[in-house]
């Protein structure tokens, strides 16, 4: 897999992050030719939240889960104690790795919409 796809946590695709709230999202994670899916068996999946791409520290990481490997499908999760921390009304940046034998593919990546909370 040589580029991310691009696909951004926000209203506009209906996953934004809501502060304060457990966030989860089930993703199919497809071959660069988007002919079938991309194969996770054996891999480990990571994902994090940060302000920039270049930032030092991440400001989330999510819990993985690789869910049906043949078939490409993976979950990234975020509980309430998670979101409550990010700053609302911000824009950050996130993206999915998946690893195997130490190399390291990037499956996407994106821009991620905190949406405030008003019950707390």
């Amino acid at each position: 897999m040589a580029t991310p796809a691009e696909f951004n946590l926000d209203n506009a695709t209906k996953n934004p992050v809501v502060q304060g709230s457990s966030f989860s999202a089930s993703i199919t994670s497809w071959t660069i030719e988007y002919v079938s899916p991309f194969d996770l068996s054996g891999r480990t999946i990571r994902s994090q939240i940060r302000e920039r791409y270049d930032s030092k520290d991440a400001a989330l990481t999510f819990v993985c889960q690789i869910t049906n490997a043949t078939a490409g499908v993976f979950s990234i999760s975020a509980s309430t104690g998670q979101t409550v921390a990010l700053n609302s009304n911000k824009r950050y940046v996130y993206d999915v790795s998946s690893t195997i034998n130490n190399t390291v593919d990037y499956l996407m990546r994106g821009q991620v919409q905190i949406i405030p909370r008003v019950t707390q």
